[in-house]
């Protein structure tokens, strides 16, 4: 361990990081090349891929207020990593009996693209080719009466929020009462994928961006005045407008083509995208 190195360092880690693996005792702080350093200048070969950032950590698990964070490669790895939790804490905390373990998952939801993920999504086309449903608002009250019935019944409630979180449904969350929170793409602003030390980094200046700027409220008020000219537009080709905030779609009558709408708005300036055949 380097002596330079405050024990602070490692501490931060046990108490903001959900480890999958033991940690070397030994602290960074600069890199080079092939090479990364400790705080007495010793240089080591990095085999290890910058794994860890314990600051932004900290700063992650403190805005949120929970207590453990797990970083992982991708939303579908979050997701899948949520599975394997909550189903260990049913058989280890739980007492669940081996094997009788069950997951409720919402239905139409598009859960990722993984074997698990994709297994976890209802309807026919889950098994096929799958993607988005595009944009389906629950009730008001709808999670938070789900929230209620899984802790009287003590289980476990995950919410993946690679999509919805950060500010653009017009709160930061939109829903805040899952023991698990699953992020991804919002958390650097789509500057840079959300891994490496350097990407924790900017994910950090970009988090506190959306808070500082009040970009939840802001995308609040755009989708009241987004849905509020949606509206006006004719009903002989707009089925549907529904969202929230700034994550809305557009469901498109039958006999008119959606990707074809996109290619008309990319040639006015505007970039939007198909989600199946008829929902932009």
């Amino acid at each position: 361990m380097s002596s330079a190195k405050p024990q602070s360092i490692f501490d931060l880690e046990a108490k903001h990081v959900a480890h999958n693996y033991k940690l070397l005792p030994v602290a960074l702080e600069r890199g080079e090349g092939i090479f990364v350093s400790d705080g007495d200048g010793r240089r080591y070969f990095d085999f290890l891929s910058t794994y860890s950032a314990g600051e932004y950590e900290k700063f992650m698990t403190n805005l949120f207020d929970y207590g453990k964070l797990l970083l992982m490669n991708s939303g579908v790895e979050d997701c899948e990593s949520a599975l394997k939790l909550v189903r260990r804490w049913a058989y280890d905390v739980k007492r669940v009996p081996e094997n009788k373990a069950e997951e409720i998952f919402v239905e139409s939801s598009f859960g990722e693209k993984s074997l698990a993920t994709v297994s976890s999504s209802t309807g026919r086309e889950s098994y096929g080719g799958f993607g988005e449903a595009g944009v389906r608002v629950s009730k008001d009250d709808y999670l938070r009466k789900a929230a209620e019935i899984c802790v009287r019944y003590n289980v476990l409630l995950v919410v993946d929020k690679v999509q919805t979180g950060l500010g653009r449904t017009g709160r930061r969350l939109c829903f805040d009462y899952e023991n698990f929170l699953i992020l991804g793409k919002a958390l650097s602003g789509g500057c840079y994928p959300i891994l490496a030390v350097l990407s924790c980094r900017i994910a950090m200046a970009a988090v506190r961006v959306v808070e500082e700027e009040n970009l939840a409220t802001n995308a609040f008020k755009m989708g009241q005045l987004f849905h509020q000219q949606m509206h006006g537009l004719p009903s002989a080709i707009v089925k549907d407008v529904r969202g929230t905030g700034l994550l809305n779609a557009i469901e498109i009558n039958n006999g008119y083509d959606a990707w074809e709408l996109c290619i008309r708005l990319l040639k006015i300036g505007l970039l939007a995208k198909t989600v199946r055949e008829n929902k932009i």
